[in-house]
């Protein structure tokens, strides 16, 4: 496949490197044209040779804006001082024919133009007897050889360093994009702790307060149960969100509690229960080992799925069924309430189950049940 050629000048050039280049094409052509006027370099000196010489340097104001117009008319015009005149060795013509080749395959001229060139001009400006003149075609020859490779190093260390320039900055966006993607990341499994805390802790205190309500005069000592049992939920909660903050600032010199797992489930519906929300929880399958994320996801869905069932299904209770399969773990809340639609809300609940699950590869499934009410099921490999 080939190299894709990198623009050292894409769409013109800047204003400093104008200006270097007019500033050599009006030095080197005003040296070039005032020495073809009087020096006895030159085999017929004057105003025609002057005026070719001093064109062939005014052309280098073209070496990077237009490299193979100007290197051809800088050439062509020192060939033709050379044909009309005859061979020259002039201190102004080598520097003009340096400048010229080594800009020539600096800034993107073809190697089989510039020896065409290159060749013309040493044989022309050194046609005569032999072998003098062999030796003459040879030392102007290598001489623009060696300009032309001065410019390809240029060239290639120019292209390196634009190579270079292109993956530092490569490199730098997939950074900020990573990162960009670590914070998103992080701020979705924040929102996710915090909905799943809040929601299931808030819903249970509710329970437990419109219980309390309900007998504060006929029951005062279950109202105070009741009182006493929110107080624990809420204290609790408050833990939890200790817990997910210092996480979020790591702190290292604070306690964190540990993840939940699996084995909180059967605490979780027991203090549901306790709170007016009938929670059975059944487990099929003989338990095994289990990630500790995949167990804290499992706990924070049934969490969720407990939720929306006091919230939304109108119903006393749920079930839960925790299933060890072969190879997954499969968490199931149903509810036996009167809605067979999904009910109104923010559904940042079942959005933060469902990126639970994707985090593992897992599956999810909500919608009504052919008997009525609502299920959520969670597959999680393991």
């Amino acid at each position: 496949m080939p190299r894709p050629a990198i623009a050292l000048y894409p769409h013109g050039m800047g204003p400093r490197q104008w200006a270097l280049d007019i500033g050599i094409a009006v030095l080197l052509g005003g040296f070039a044209f005032a020495d073809a006027l009087t020096s006895s370099d030159y085999p017929h000196p004057g105003w025609l040779t002057a005026a070719l010489m001093g064109g062939a340097g005014a052309a280098l104001a073209l070496r990077r804006a237009r490299p193979t117009i100007g290197f051809v008319a800088t050439m062509s015009l020192m060939i033709a001082a050379a044909l009309i005149f005859g061979p020259y060795q002039a201190g102004s013509s080598l520097l003009i024919g340096l400048v010229s080749c080594f800009s020539a395959i600096a800034y993107g001229v073809g190697w089989p133009l510039f020896a065409v060139m290159a060749t013309l001009f040493a044989v022309i400006d050194n046609r005569g007897a032999m072998p003098q003149a062999i030796g003459g075609m040879a030392f102007v020859a290598a001489f623009l050889t060696l300009a032309g490779a001065g410019g390809y190093l240029f060239r290639r260390l120019r292209e390196l360093s634009a190579a270079n320039a292109a993956l530092r900055e490569l490199v730098q966006r997939e950074a900020e994009s990573t990162t960009r993607a670590a914070v998103d990341d992080e701020r979705a499994r924040v929102a996710r702790e915090l909905h799943d805390i809040l929601s299931h802790s808030l819903g249970v205190v509710v329970l437990q307060t419109g219980a309390a309500e309900h007998a504060w005069t006929s029951d005062p000592e279950r109202a105070r149960e009741a009182v006493h049992a929110a107080r624990l939920t809420s204290l609790e909660a408050i833990e939890q969100l200790r817990t997910l903050l210092t996480v979020v600032r790591d702190d290292p010199s604070a306690d964190r509690a540990p993840l939940h797992s699996m084995r909180d489930l059967p605490d979780l519906a027991e203090r549901t229960t306790a709170a007016g929300f009938r929670v059975d929880l059944e487990v099929i399958g003989e338990e095994r080992p289990v990630s500790p994320q995949v167990q804290a996801s499992v706990y924070r869905v049934t969490q969720e799925g407990i939720a929306n069932a006091m919230k939304h299904s109108g119903s006393a209770g749920c079930r839960i069924r925790l299933e060890y399969r072969p190879n997954e773990v499969v968490i199931e809340v149903d509810d036996d309430g009167g809605s067979t639609v999904a009910a109104p809300g923010s559904h940042l609940g079942l959005a933060g189950v469902r990126e639970r699950a994707m985090l593992f590869g897992g599956r999810v499934d909500a919608g009504p049940r052919d008997a009525g009410g609502w299920r959520l099921r969670v597959a999680f490999p393991s």
